[in-house]
C-alpha cells in the first residue's frame, strides 16, 4: 500500500499543469496557464504585445503592465483571438488600444485598462463576460460591436470620450461605476440591451455639457452596426447631469426603479 501511495504522490507531481512564464512580447499558441513574471512593452511581430491565438488558456498577470505597442489602430496590449480564455490581474497601460476581443466565451477578471491613446476594450465577438476591471483615461472605455456580452462591477471613469458605446443589442450590464466621461453610456442601436444597479454620474463634463450620463442617438454603419433600439433601464442610480438624453423617438425604452436624483429625462 505504501509503494502504491508513493506512486500516486509522484504521478500527481508530474500531472500538475505546467505554468509557463512570460518575460516579454509574446504569442500565445497552446493552451495552458501562464504568467507575467514583469513588466513588458514594446511588440512581438504581429504588432500586439501578447497574442492569444488559440483556447482555454488562463493568464494572469499578477498585476504587472503591458505598454507601448505602435501606434497603430489594429495594435493592442493584449489580443485574445481565441475562445475560452481567463485573463486576470492584467494592466494595459499606454497602448493603441488596451484589450482586443476577437474571440468568445472568454472572461476578463480584474484587469486595469489605463490611458491608452484609444479604446480601453474593443469587443469584435459575442458571449464573453467582464468582471471587476477599472477602464480609466482612455479614449473610450468599452467599444462594443457584437452583442451578448456581461459587464459586471466593473469602473469606467474618467476616460475622454465615452464610457460604454453600444452598436448591437443582448448585452447585460450590472452594478458598474460609469462616471465622469464624455457621455457614461451612449447607445447607437441594438437590441435588447439591459442596464441594472449601475451608478452612472458626472458624465458629459470634459465636453462641458450636462447631458453626458444615457445618450441614445441614431446612428448606422451598415448591416449589423446601428439601427433599431430597445434598452430597459431598472434600478440605476444616475444623477449629475442628465438621466436620460433621447434622440431617437423610434427607440423602445424602459424604465423601472430608477434614481433620476436631478434633471431626470430629456428627449
Amino acid at each position: 500500500a505504501k509503494y502504491l501511495t508513493a506512486f500516486l504522490l509522484m504521478a500527481s507531481v508530474f500531472t500538475q499543469a505546467v505554468v509557463k512564464e512570460i518575460k516579454e512580447c509574446t504569442e500565445i499558441t497552446d493552451s495552458g496557464d501562464y504568467v507575467l513574471t514583469n513588466d513588458i512593452s514594446g511588440a512581438q511581430t504581429a504588432k500586439d504585445c501578447i497574442l492569444i491565438r488559440t483556447s482555454n488558456v488562463n493568464l494572469d498577470c499578477k498585476g504587472y503592465k503591458v505598454t507601448d505597442t505602435p501606434a497603430n489602430n489594429v495594435y493592442a496590449g493584449i489580443r485574445i483571438s481565441g475562445d475560452n480564455n481567463k485573463i486576470t490581474n492584467c494592466i494595459a497601460e499606454k497602448n493603441n488600444i488596451g484589450f482586443f476581443v476577437y474571440g468568445s466565451g472568454n472572461a476578463f477578471t480584474n484587469n486595469t485598462a489605463n490611458n491608452n491613446e484609444m479604446e480601453g476594450f474593443y469587443i469584435e465577438k459575442s458571449g464573453n463576460t467582464f468582471t471587476g476591471n477599472t477602464v480609466t483615461m482612455n479614449q473610450e472605455g468599452f467599444i462594443l460591436r457584437k452583442g451578448n456580452n456581461k459587464f459586471t462591477s466593473n469602473t469606467v471613469h474618467n476616460n475622454r470620450g465615452d464610457g460604454f458605446v453600444a452598436w448591437v443589442g443582448g448585452n447585460m450590464f450590472t452594478s458598474n461605476s460609469i462616471q465622469k466621461n464624455a457621455a457614461g453610456i451612449l447607445i447607437n442601436g441594438g437590441l435588447n440591451n439591459f442596464f441594472e444597479d449601475n451608478e452612472i454620474s458626472g458624465n458629459g463634463r470634459y465636453q462641458n455639457e450636462d447631458n453626458g450620463n444615457i445618450i441614445i442617438q441614431y446612428r448606422y454603419e451598415g448591416p449589423g452596426y446601428g439601427g433599431a433600439v430597445s434598452v430597459t433601464f431598472k434600478n440605476n442610480k444616475i444623477s449629475d447631469g442628465c438621466g436620460l438624453q433621447q434622440e431617437r423617438p423610434d427607440a423602445s425604452i424602459t424604465l423601472e426603479g430608477n434614481n433620476f436624483c436631478d434633471s431626470g429625462t430629456r428627449t
